[in-house]
């Protein structure tokens, strides 16, 4: 589980990331220049606008060059002109590829041709001062991230034909308020509609047979919405963090989902997928028969105090339960199979929980957070978890899960044979000043070590092989890391907010040229030898 807190994160890292070199040329095509423009010449024998190299602020981009067609606005080939505040396009251009204009923030008006059929990834990604768009029938495809943070993007008009939308095309347009989905539409992708917290109004059609993951996440003006009865498959999270979202409306006649008091339920494998954050309610009795609670199901209801899970309860899945602050009675049944990461994450008033002996597999970060959480009880019969110390380790993985924030002790020594720290393991131990690594360990999890703000100084054993994203991060006082030469991989931001610190290696180590690329201070485990010769 390599997951951070902030779903906003999510998506721009998740989807951003494999572009990180869309734009490098294309070196092996027919080039020239005509004017203020760059050209390449494709095999259909139009051109394709590669590179704009004027200052204009208002650019005409032509329908012919050298004689040659236009059909195209190449990759990247806008990218990051922040003079342009308008564009036209001619009616010769089909394709509008990859991130085409992305960053063009002093773009306020496009106007796109119904000769476009094909508008790429990230093509208008980040148009900060883009209002008003339509997409002409003619369009097929719109790409990943295509209208993603266009942050003043309030009217959208798509024309029916348009057969696909990749994922979050429309992500963080905050200003966004109603948009009409074409009946020529099938599936909303992923995160399509993710954090666009003024949309109030959507209609989903009835063509639509699937709603991707996160797909209307941090929608918070969204009050209610109608799943039609072709809809087969709903994602994970796809309601969640909408804060005034109270109705979600199925038909009786839906095979697939039902809504009982407002709550959505998956039929087939009986499954409750999305509690209302709107809700009043204090207390909830989820129905006997509901096998699974989904990921983020009750993410953030904060109105919650007491739920009552049923006998029949299997699974708790990924974040089912986090950020429900004021939740403080919960009894985990003992039908229960499986808890998912970060499950009760930041649950703050949660005082004590007894796990099952039915648990066969629990999984990072669950009580992370859970500030007031003062003892897990675990039987000793129970074949797959165990504590020491109040510490909940995993038999089967020999995984250091959970450290209690709670306690107060300045110094920790992990058990040797444990072979991982999990995800979040040690996250907020406050007090801890220091800690004793054995030389079983080979992982640090992710953000297992996260804001301890007390800790001083750690000691990676020679047993260690990675380092996981963020593993201390913010660990203010952090001064001495000794990173042996057995590390061979570590995360993004592994010691980002660690301002002190000064990390001690071994000579051409993998350890050293992470230091170098991401400017953190090291020192030579041998620098001081030349005194003892």
């Amino acid at each position: 589980m390599k997951r951070i807190s902030i779903l906003a994160l999510i998506l721009y890292i998740c989807l951003i990331f494999p572009y990180t070199n869309v734009f490098a040329e294309n070196t092996n095509s027919q080039s020239f220049k005509v004017g203020n423009f760059q050209f390449e010449l494709l095999s259909d024998g139009s051109a394709e606008i590669t590179k704009y190299n004027g200052t204009d602020s208002v650019i005409t981009i032509p329908s012919k060059i050298n004689n040659y067609a236009v059909t195209s606005i190449g990759v990247g080939a806008f990218h990051g002109y922040n003079k342009m505040t308008y564009v036209t396009i001619p009616d010769s251009i089909e394709y509008i590829c990859i991130g085409a204009f992305y960053e063009c923030s002093g773009l306020t008006t496009i106007n796109i041709p119904s000769s476009v059929k094909y508008i790429g990834d990230l093509a208008f990604y980040s148009c900060n001062n883009l209002i008003s768009l339509s997409i002409p029938e003619n369009v097929v495809f719109v790409g990943e991230l295509a209208f993603a943070s266009c942050t003043n993007l309030s009217n959208v008009v798509l024309s029916n034909g348009i057969a696909s939308i990749g994922r979050g095309a429309f992500a963080g347009c905050s200003l966004l308020k109603s948009i009409s989905i074409p009946d020529s539409l099938t599936s909303i992708s992923d995160r399509l509609f993710y954090q666009c917290s003024n949309l109030t109004d959507i209609s989903i059609p009835k063509s639509v047979t699937s709603i991707g993951r996160y797909a209307f996440n941090g929608c918070n003006n969204l009050i209610s919405i109608v799943i039609p009865d072709n809809v087969m498959s709903i994602g994970a999270g796809a309601f969640a963090n909408c804060e005034r979202l109270y109705s979600i409306r199925v038909s009786p006649d839906n095979k697939e989902f039902a809504t009982i008091d407002d709550v959505l339920f998956s039929k087939q494998d009986k499954r409750l997928i999305w509690y209302p954050k709107a809700k009043a309610a204090t207390k909830y009795i989820i129905p006997q028969g509901i096998a699974i609670i989904g990921e983020e199901a009750f993410n953030g209801c904060n109105n919650l105090t007491e739920i009552s899970l049923p006998q029949s309860l299997v699974s708790i899945e990924n974040w089912a339960f986090a950020f429900c602050k004021n939740l403080s009675k919960l009894v985990i049944p003992e039908s229960i199979i499986s808890i998912g990461n970060c499950a009760f994450y930041a649950c703050k008033s949660i005082k004590k929980l007894t796990i099952p002996d039915s648990i066969s597999h629990i999984g990072d970060g669950v009580f992370s957070l859970c500030d007031n959480l003062l003892t897990v009880k675990v039987s000793p019969d129970n074949k797959t978890l165990a504590t020491i110390d109040g510490v909940l380790f995993s038999k089967q993985d020999k995984r250091l899960i959970w450290y209690p924030m709670t306690k107060t002790d300045t110094e920790y020594s992990i058990p040797k044979g444990i072979t991982s720290i999990g995800d979040y393991a040690f996250a907020c131990a406050f007090e801890l000043i220091s800690i004793s690594i054995p030389e079983s360990i080979i992982d640090i999890g992710f953000r297992s070590f996260g804001w301890c703000a007390s800790l001083s100084k750690v000691i990676i054993p020679n047993s260690v092989k990675s380092i996981d994203g963020e593993a201390f991060y913010h660990c203010e006082n952090l001064k001495d890391v000794t990173i042996p030469s057995s590390v061979t991989s570590i995360g993004e931001e592994a010691f980002s907010l660690c301002d002190n610190l000064v990390i001690t290696l071994s000579r051409n180590s993998y350890a050293v040229q992470y230091c170098k690329e991401n400017n953190i201070k090291y020192t030579y485990t041998d620098s001081l030898d030349w005194l003892n010769k």
